[in-house]
């Protein structure tokens, strides 16, 4: 099997660059491939929506609740590609087609999660207007498609915490109360409703958040047919709707900081996750102060408000800013990464598989990568009840 070029970096542009070429259809979404829900006990449901929940009406009733009520800091966090493999693995036969050589093949050019995806959109614009976000993510090609997914970075949990009402003993414990109070939000002005299941669960368990997920298929680019897979917080009106959750200190002469450090983000799961609206809250410490709104369409223009009060330096950023590009980026990044991520890891002898590490750090002007040679049973990304169950498949 032919190795990619170690040499072929990708070197990262000036967003103006990605703007220049003109995206046909920059994501064509299909209608829903599926969904599933996975419960409390880690039961997996396949199309199903028993954990699919929906708005409140009254949820400005739940202003001060305590967000931080059932905290655990030691609670681990899974593998986030697992329950979108096992759901491949249930609807196989309607996401596949006849390959050109023998046997059958997924259709889909990539599989990946909207986290890795919003990762790679936010590539381009970093929150000091340098243009470094960086992150750590691997790739496998097996049977013609090639799956992403995202690595934590765990380098911003060094150092003290930097919210004293929440009272946390380091930034650790601090980032995994900050993500589980925007869960509690979520719980807080939702419901589950009645009658959303549909059957038994499946046969094996899943390593996944509690929740509800939509997956789809669309073209990114025009050119690349993608699989993913977005965890819906709610839906209103059927809408999905994001969920989020930001302190209230963004506010007066920190006003920018709002616009520079959540709705761009916002912006870019959205995008990634097809959704159109996103409800957040607002908190003092850990109580839950106010709800707002605001559509995907309105956030550009937000971010460029004119009236923002700001160094210079944040204001060419924040002006400069363009979601064009980001998606341009996208495109031409998943263009590159086909030529590099080229050893098929399905039919190599003696169990062996090759996987991919893609990084780009906060001081470099290109993404490198490095190939490793592993035993299919050391892959990151794809387990061994993946690879056997998919294997007798694609024969």
């Amino acid at each position: 099997m032919a190795a990619g070029n170690h040499d072929q970096k990708y070197f990262v542009k000036r967003p103006e660059s990605y703007v220049q070429n003109k995206l046909k259809n920059d994501f064509s979404w299909s209608d829903p491939r599926g969904s599933y829900s996975i419960d409390a006990q880690g039961n997996f449901y396949n199309n199903d929506e028993r954990e699919l929940r929906s708005l409140i009406p009254n949820y400005n009733s739940k202003y001060g609740s305590d967000l931080t009520a059932g905290f655990d800091p030691s609670e681990k966090d899974g593998r986030p590609l697992d329950s979108l493999l096992y759901w491949i693995v249930l609807n196989k036969n309607t996401i596949s087609k006849t390959s050109s050589g023998p046997g059958k093949r997924l259709d889909a050019e990539f599989v990946f999660t909207v986290g890795a995806m919003r990762r790679l959109l936010a590539t381009l614009f970093d929150t000091d207007g340098n243009y470094k976000q960086p992150w750590k993510m691997y790739a496998i090609k097996y049977n013609g498609t090639i799956y992403i997914s995202s690595v934590k970075d765990f380098t911003e949990t060094v150092g003290p915490p930097q919210e004293p009402k929440l009272g946390c003993q380091n930034r650790d414990e601090e980032l995994k109360m900050i993500s589980f109070m925007g869960l509690k939000f979520e719980e807080l002005i939702s419901k589950l409703e009645p009658g959303k299941s549909q059957g038994k669960p499946a046969d094996r368990k899943v390593d996944g958040r509690q929740g509800f997920y939509s997956v789809r298929r669309g073209k990114f680019g025009g050119r690349h047919l993608v699989l993913t897979r977005a965890q819906v917080d709610f839906a209103e009106n059927d809408e999905y709707v994001e969920c989020k959750l930001c302190p209230d200190f963004y506010t007066g002469q920190d006003e920018w900081k709002f616009s520079m450090y959540k709705l761009r983000n916002w912006w870019y799961h959205m995008y990634a996750a097809n959704m159109k609206q996103v409800i957040y809250g607002i908190r003092d410490g850990p109580k839950l102060k106010q709800v707002c709104r605001i559509r995907q369409s309105e956030i550009p223009r937000q971010v460029k408000n004119p009236n923002l009060s700001c160094p210079l330096v944040i204001q060419s950023a924040l002006r400069s800013w363009n979601p064009m590009a980001s998606i341009g980026f996208v495109d031409d990044f998943l263009q590159w990464l086909k030529g590099i991520v080229v050893e098929d890891s399905h039919g190599m002898d003696g169990g062996r598989a090759v996987q991919y590490v893609l990084e780009w750090g906060i001081r470099s002007s290109f993404i490198g990568y490095s190939r490793e040679e592993v035993r299919m049973s050391n892959f990151v990304l794809l387990p061994d009840w993946y690879i056997t169950e998919m294997s007798a498949f694609f024969g």
